[in-house]
């Protein structure tokens, strides 16, 4: 679970016919293709997921259609920040816009590897315990965009993640602009599968968990 309600936009994927839009996500709706003409053109996207699991399946492609529908696609340049390696939805369809710039943390996609070893593409290959800590300190370019997938979002905004959290807690809480895949796909059972505790730096305080049943 995550808060930051007034940045939350939402992009809608529905599966069944119990729709779970309170009024909240339908004061925020946007189709997947309005959120892609709103990102820019020179852009770094915090993305949801860790491995094929949890990642935003819709936006990533819109936006990689816009790309392919402009008329100056040089113009484009994409950080995208991962949890891990995703699926052909977002590695793939980005990669193949030729637009890509910065992969981080982790990749598997035969389309990225082709970039990254024909030199067209930066790539660091690094541990997932580090990037949260490169990012908050300014190391790395700092996030314009989060683009999370979540089960629910809740009428005083909080966000409910799907089968994965990878980053997207450091994503969220640095972006400049949240955009959220409500996929119904997922039950709301899912609700408080997550607890995500995001550490202050250079403490060393311990986390607060003292039990195998204690919740942050």
């Amino acid at each position: 679970m995550f808060c930051r309600k007034h940045l939350i936009k939402i992009s809608h994927r529905c599966f069944s016919n119990e729709s779970r839009i309170n009024s909240f996500i339908k004061s925020k709706l946007m189709s997947a293709e309005d959120v892609a003409e709103k990102l820019p053109e020179k852009v770094t996207i915090g993305a949801s997921g860790f491995t094929p699991a949890g990642y935003p399946k819709v936006i990533p492609g819109a936006f990689a259609q816009r790309i392919k529908n402009s008329k100056n696609p040089e113009n484009f340049s994409i950080n995208l920040y991962t949890g891990a390696s995703t699926g052909d939805e977002l590695d793939g369809v980005l990669a193949r816009t030729g637009r890509l710039k910065l992969k981080i943390p982790y990749q598997s996609h035969p389309d990225l590897r082709k970039l990254i070893n024909n030199g067209k593409l930066n790539f660091i290959d690094m541990h997932l315990s580090h990037v949260s800590r490169y990012i908050r300190e300014g190391i790395f370019p700092s996030i314009d965009v989060a683009i999370i997938e979540a089960c629910d979002v809740t009428s005083d905004g909080r966000i409910y993640l799907t089968n994965s959290s990878g980053m997207s807690s450091t994503y969220l809480a640095l972006a400049k602009d949240i955009y959220i895949e409500l996929n119904e796909a997922h039950p709301l059972e899912m609700k408080g599968l997550h607890d995500i505790y995001l550490p202050e730096l250079h403490t060393g305080r311990p986390i607060n968990i003292d039990y195998v049943d204690d919740r942050i």
